[in-house]
């Protein structure tokens, strides 16, 4: 008997085509050396929606490479006032050893349902949760070239330096223009490959993995939308949903 979990959801009616995905972030090459207990990045984001992930890419020669050490690092958010709001898991885990140069490293806010709010300033922490032993991470840039935050050394705050190569991920909600109510069936969900997308008003279906890549895309003549992720790998997805008066939404897809 085939499983049916029908999601209502309000989709905004706009003449504009709205992304699933905002980013934030800075990407750099410089080798200055930075070392803490605990490292951050104040940063702010331009949309209002949920945060997915933090993707961390240290590409500094220099960086400690934690595996086998029996030394592992968390993931956490702080607010503007230094507050922990939200702590992430890493692969299902609080924390991880596979921090080296050349790693990416996908620190994972979906359960924690945290809706980031536009132009609001936010830090991550990247901590060391064994026996608070000083790390090198990150390399930094001491030109400010990220200008909607500055990094900090554990409590610290360094203006115009910045952490290096860091992406913040969010889910951007619809604004609240105008509203209309939609019935939308998905089945099954969670699935381990194919997934059915129900309603009469849909045309085009875009999925995106948690770090807003564009895995999928394909138009819809139907009243019923199918397709296969038995390509990719176990985890969060994310479905977004255009209809015929060009309306949108995102859902939350779990692949087994």
């Amino acid at each position: 008997m085939k499983k049916t979990i029908t999601l209502f959801f309000l989709l905004l009616v706009s003449v504009n085509n709205v992304n699933a995905q905002c980013t934030t972030g800075y990407n750099g090459s410089n080798t200055i050396f930075t070392e803490a207990v605990r490292t951050g990045q104040t940063f702010q984001v331009t949309c209002t929606g949920l945060l997915s992930t933090i993707v961390f890419n240290p590409t500094s020669p220099n960086v400690d490479d934690l595996r086998g050490q029996n030394v592992f690092v968390g993931v956490r958010l702080r607010d503007n006032a230094g507050a922990i709001i939200a702590t992430a898991t890493i692969n299902g885990a609080s924390n991880t050893d596979q921090w080296f140069n050349g790693a990416t490293i996908t620190a994972d806010f979906t359960t924690a349902n945290l809706t980031l709010t536009a132009n609001t300033t936010y830090r991550w922490e990247v901590f060391e949760t064994t026996d608070n032993i000083p790390l090198f991470l990150f390399g930094r840039n001491n030109s400010n070239p990220y200008a909607l935050g500055n990094y900090f050394q554990n409590d610290s705050s360094f203006p115009g330096v910045d952490a290096e190569d860091w992406t913040v991920n969010v889910q951007a909600n619809l604004s609240s223009e105008l509203f209309e109510k939609e019935n939308i069936s998905v089945y099954p969900n969670p699935s381990n490959s194919i997934f059915n997308i129900e309603n009469d008003n849909i045309t085009k279906i875009e999925v995106y993995d948690l770090v807003g890549k564009l895995i999928l895309k394909q138009e819809n003549e139907f009243g019923v939308s199918s397709f296969d992720l038995n390509q990719y790998p176990t985890g969060i997805y994310f479905a977004k949903i255009l209809n015929k008066n060009n309306q949108s939404n995102t859902i939350k897809l779990i692949k087994n």
